[in-house]
């Protein structure tokens, strides 16, 4: 299936539920939907019907004072005879979704049959060919504008004006076409995850279809990188706690305890170790007394927990871009669908549980191993 670069094309429930039904959704070349989409051929025709049939009917009703309901819509759609002002419509969709029409549609955009053609189309960008690539007729024609403004440029600067500030070029082939990342890689999770637009998204996938396998991990990785933030900042303020405790500590066993006998023996910096380590309230105290009230009137806390092993190998876990699919949305859509399956065996017919069977012994089969 081919789709636009639209807001709603990256939707992960429906692009899981087509790749569970064995759709493969490919992204169409962004900004060509103009010379490559055929409902654009067919919806540019009946847009303009639907509004001559609009502007008739408004006009016709006003003369009667009448106004448009939605139920004209039909009328405005696939014509006909207005009873109300005698009017008569255009039938919109029969001109735009004849089989002439579609057919003709499909053969503009190098579908029916399958060409090239939309590369020869006026409306789309042309390059100059490189390293005897081929040229396009379109692209001859550029090359003859650019000889002929390079003559007019040289020819204002032979007469003493500025003609080199109006010389352009055409534009060229990439002589060399940006690297394109390799199937089921990290450099292609991440650059799928990085993708701002849909042309980037183009030249990371080499134009594969959307709802691939590193689709959905780049999105996933997308999600848990936010998680692993939350995790690292819980990390470095456990961190912080704990390093307050080892300095606390230390300087209460070199000074003894902070209290009124001792509380010269303590500097302002020292007494503010010890409130941070109480966790006290210091942001609008300013002098050391005030400092040292706060620290007598907060209670000794806790121990910190200690940062484990564990807790950092489940934050390096989530940072991870190339998990395993089953811990994405695709994973999560198949084994929604799995459960489904196996609380209605009963529904099944007869062939359908047989080939279940057989696709679960060929995969045990192929997969021993398969977790």
């Amino acid at each position: 299936m081919k789709l636009d670069s639209g807001p709603g094309r990256m939707n992960l429930d429906m692009l899981a539920s087509l790749r569970l039904q064995g759709v493969h959704v490919i992204p169409g070349v962004p900004n060509t939907t103009h010379v490559t989409q055929e409902t654009d051929q067919n919806f540019g025709l009946h847009k303009s019907i639907y509004r001559a049939n609009l502007e008739q009917l408004s006009v016709a009703r006003q003369r009667r004072q009448k106004t448009l309901t939605v139920s004209n819509l039909p009328l405005l759609v696939f014509g006909g005879f207005d009873y109300v002002t005698k009017a008569v419509l255009t039938n919109a969709f029969e001109r735009a979704f004849s089989q002439s029409r579609n057919l003709s549609c499909w053969k503009k955009c190098g579908a029916v049959p399958l060409t090239r053609l939309p590369l020869q189309s006026t409306t789309a960008r042309h390059h100059l060919a490189v390293n005897g690539s081929p040229e396009t007729q379109e692209a001859h024609r550029l090359k003859e504008i650019e000889v002929l403004n390079h003559f007019h440029c040289d020819l204002l600067t032979a007469n003493g004006f500025l003609g080199g500030v109006l010389k352009t070029w055409a534009p060229r082939q990439r002589k060399k076409l940006p690297a394109v990342t390799v199937p089921k890689s990290k450099e292609r999770i991440l650059a799928i995850k990085n993708a701002k637009r849909a042309g980037q998204m183009l030249f990371a996938t080499g134009e594969q279809h959307l709802n691939s396998d590193e689709f959905f991990q780049a999105r996933e990785h997308a999600k848990r990188l936010e998680d692993a933030k939350k995790v690292q900042e819980m990390k470095e303020k456990r961190l912080l706690l704990q390093k307050s405790e080892v300095e606390a500590r230390v300087l209460l066993t070199t000074k003894g305890p902070l209290n009124e006998e001792t509380y010269k023996n303590f500097s302002v910096k020292e007494i503010k170790l010890l409130c941070k380590w109480k966790r006290c309230k210091i942001d609008n105290l300013s002098r050391k007394k005030q400092y040292f009230d706060a620290y007598l009137e907060a209670p000794e806390p806790p121990n910190p927990d200690p940062w484990t092993e564990d807790e950092e190998s489940a934050l390096l876990e989530l940072m991870r871009p190339d998990m395993p699919l089953q811990e994405t949305h695709l994973g999560v859509a198949a084994k929604q669908m799995a459960v489904a399956t196996a609380n209605n065996m009963g529904r099944l017919d007869e062939e359908i549980r047989h080939k279940l069977l057989q696709s679960l012994a060929a995969f045990d089969r192929d997969q021993p191993n398969a977790p």
